[in-house]
Parts: structure tokens; C-alpha cells; sequence
């Protein structure tokens, strides 16, 4: 009983004694910390409960959302107009084609490089050769205006795009269309081609 008594002689450890003549075997107390409460607790609250779209909750989501577009309308009396040179402008222009192109949009960035705008004052004039390449620059307008604006701070820039059909014939498409435009700049060419018989 001596042993038992040394095992369990901490008073902090041991709930029960043995009473002399007693066969009950001592409990240790320990304390045991119960720390799945606390995780299951800090689980719900880093982890938001998703809304139903017909509940109470999501139509104040909804409305408070709103609220807060409707606080971050900016009055464009009160944006920038910094002055910029036309050689400004057509940097811009350029950088902003071959960003498309980096994203994969070749037609766009292909576009940007061959149609180099003019300015007139705060509107950019571009003159294209067909009304698809006008479309297709008024479908990426919106970005590319945005781009514009931060790039020279200059939030009254306008983009005037006209088409003429006269500007198309200083574009090659075919080959044979290439071949043309070779020989205008030079005559020799045709020579050159009928010499070793080459075909276009």
C-alpha cells in the first residue's frame, strides 16, 4: 500500500485516496482539453454561410451591393483632361495592340499595327478600309478607351472611326495582290519573276 501511496501521493493528480480497508483503486483528474468545440467554432466562423437567393439575407446583400455601386459613380467633370502630343496618342495606340496580341487576340493587335490614328484635338481619327475591321475595333473600343484614358490622363479622349473603301487597296491580301504591290515599288520584279520563271 506504501507503493501505491508514493504513485499516487500528488494531490493535484488524484481525485480519491484509498481509505485503509477500502478496495477502490484511485482516479488520476486530468485535464483534458476539449478542443473540438473550439475548432468546429473557428470553422464557422472563417467559413460564411452561403445564402439562399430568396432569403431575407441575400435580398439585404443584394440591396447593400447596390448601394455601394450606386456610392462609387465618379462625375467626369472631375476627371483629368491633361494635354498630350499626338506622338503620346500613337505610343499608346501601339502598346495597347500589342497587349492584345499578347493575349491571343491577333486580328485586334494586327489591326492596331497596321492603322496608326490621327489626332484632332482630343478625338483620335482612325480611317479604316472595310466596315468588318470598324466593328471589330467598336467591339474592344471600351478598353481600349479606358487604356487611353489612364495612359495620357485624359478623360475626354473620343474615338471617330471612319471606313473607306478607297484606303483598302493599300492592303495586300492574296498573293497576287502582294505581287502588285511589289511591282509598283518595283518595276524590276516582274524581270526578276520572268527571268528564272518563277510563278507568284
Amino acid at each position: 500500500m506504501s507503493e501505491k501511496q508514493q504513485t499516487t501521493s500528488n494531490p493535484a493528480e488524484v481525485k480519491n485516496q484509498l481509505q485503509p480497508g477500502s478496495n477502490e483503486v484511485p482516479i488520476e483528474e486530468k485535464t483534458i482539453e476539449n478542443k473540438k468545440p473550439e475548432e468546429k467554432k473557428s470553422l464557422l466562423q472563417r467559413r460564411e454561410r452561403k445564402t439562399s437567393g430568396l432569403s431575407l439575407n441575400s435580398i439585404r446583400k443584394k440591396k447593400e451591393h447596390e448601394e455601394s455601386k450606386v456610392e462609387k459613380v465618379v462625375d467626369p467633370a472631375n476627371l483629368p483632361t491633361s494635354s498630350f502630343t499626338e506622338e503620346q496618342m500613337k505610343a499608346a495606340w501601339i502598346e495597347y495592340g500589342k497587349s492584345q496580341d499578347k493575349k491571343g487576340e491577333r486580328i485586334i493587335g494586327s489591326m492596331f499595327a497596321m492603322n496608326i490614328p490621327r489626332l484632332d484635338g482630343t478625338k483620335i481619327c482612325l480611317e479604316l478600309p472595310n466596315e468588318s475591321m470598324k466593328i471589330d475595333l467598336e467591339s474592344a473600343q471600351s478598353g481600349l478607351l479606358q487604356f487611353i484614358y489612364k495612359k495620357l490622363d485624359n478623360y475626354s479622349v473620343t474615338l471617330h472611326i471612319t471606313v473607306n473603301e478607297e484606303a483598302s487597296k493599300k492592303y495586300a491580301f492574296t498573293p497576287q495582290d502582294k505581287y502588285e504591290k511589289l511591282k509598283e515599288k518595283n518595276p524590276l520584279i516582274d524581270k526578276l519573276r520572268s527571268s528564272f520563271d518563277l510563278d507568284i
